[in-house]
């Protein structure tokens, strides 16, 4: 087995459980709702992210007026 196919088998993420949990007890349709409803979350958190704040380079011209 080659590395990139020992990369690919970790592949998943935090999910990976919850998607299995699911397919147990609901079956592939339980993760396909599951699949469905995940960018709801993620753009809810998405949301709450802020812009960076820039710190002025001590070269930079504009950091006396800073």
């Amino acid at each position: 087995m080659g590395q990139h196919a020992r990369r690919r088998r970790h592949i998943g993420g935090l999910f990976a459980p919850l998607f299995g949990l699911t397919a147990q007890h609901h079956g592939p349709e339980g993760v396909f709702v599951l699949l469905c409803l995940t960018p709801i979350p993620a753009f809810l958190l998405g949301l709450m992210l802020t812009v960076p704040r820039v710190i002025p380079d001590r070269e930079s011209p504009d950091f006396a007026e800073a």
